[in-house]
C-alpha cells in the first residue's frame, strides 16, 4: 500500500487499513518482485517493515494454501 493511503488522495483507504491490521491475525505481506519490477521503495509503502516482505507474493499465497487458508480475490 503506498503512502498515498496515508498522505495522499486516499487518506480514509490508511483509517481502514489501521482498522485492519488492529484486528487479531491481520498481516500485510508484500510480494518483493513486485517492489523491484514497479521500481517500489520500502519506504514508499503505508506501515511496511521488513517483516512484511516475502519473496515471491504467488508462491506465498500456495504456501498459505496448503496450510488451510483461503485466497478471496475481491
Amino acid at each position: 500500500m503506498l503512502l498515498t493511503a496515508q498522505y495522499g488522495s486516499a487518506p480514509k483507504l490508511g483509517e481502514k487499513v489501521d482498522a485492519l491490521l488492529a484486528k487479531d491475525g491481520v498481516h500485510l505481506l508484500v510480494c518483493y518482485n513486485t517492489l523491484v519490477a514497479k521500481k517500489i521503495t520500502i519506504n514508499q509503502l503505508y506501515h511496511v517493515i521488513k517483516d512484511n516482505i516475502v519473496l515471491a507474493g504467488v508462491a506465498e499465497i500456495a504456501r498459505l494454501q496448503g496450510l488451510g487458508f483461503v485466497y478471496l480475490k475481491l
